[in-house]
């Protein structure tokens, strides 16, 4: 939904988004579609090469399921109404926000826990 929430506005400064995930082609896209995001570009990594190579680690059993972080997930799952969807993958695996100019990363994003969220917009500058 964030990322949907700013794809105008990243494209309308030069920016193409694209989503690593660790599903098959398929569900990958129709999970983007589901969320307003069609014709987005994406990955299939479901052996975690890209994470690694973007050094992004897996996550404690804390930043996954902290009472808070639960607690923000429902609170997403049902009043943003997201709903709930099955776990693919490493579920511990943890996400990020990057920004590459000629195949170097110029700003970056890491997550500490499950429920943070980027500012993908202060991101991009």
């Amino acid at each position: 939904a964030d990322m949907r929430d700013v794809r105008d506005a990243l494209k309308d400064r030069g920016y193409d988004m694209c989503v690593v995930h660790m599903s098959t082609v398929e569900q990958g896209r129709a999970m983007l579609d589901q969320h307003g995001l069609a014709g987005v570009h994406h990955f299939s990594d479901s052996d975690c090469v890209i994470y690694r190579a973007f050094d992004l680690q897996r996550g404690s059993f804390w930043q996954l399921l902290a009472p808070l972080i639960l607690w923000r997930g429902l609170n997403v799952a049902i009043f943003r109404r997201l709903g709930f969807g099955p776990i693919v993958g490493d579920a511990f695996q943890m996400g990020g926000a990057f920004v590459l100019d000629r195949g170097e990363i110029v700003e970056q994003y890491r997550t500490t826990l499950a429920s943070d969220r980027s500012d993908l917009c202060e991101l991009a500058g």
